[in-house]
């Protein structure tokens, strides 16, 4: 997962550029979510429990990301 610290070492070129970069960085994450979907889906048992756990833990990272890409707009200025 991309840092804040990646955030401020890309900051020097083009706010709008690191928009994009979180942007991409949510579509992935949502795609993997998607994915851990399917796999929790097929498995069974205590299989199945560790795919929610990290189904959580991914919609936790997803929060995190949008929040960022909020505070990156406001800073930049520019409209989401």
């Amino acid at each position: 997962m991309m840092s804040l610290g990646i955030y401020v070492n890309c900051m020097h070129t083009d706010k709008e550029e690191v928009l994009l970069l979180a942007a991409d960085l949510l579509t992935t994450l949502h795609q993997s979510r998607e994915d851990l979907l399917r796999e929790y889906m097929l498995a069974r048992g205590a299989e199945r429990a560790k795919v929610l756990s990290r189904i959580l833990e991914m919609d936790e990272q997803i929060e995190d990301e949008k929040q960022k890409r909020k505070e990156m707009a406001e800073w930049s200025g520019v409209e989401l």
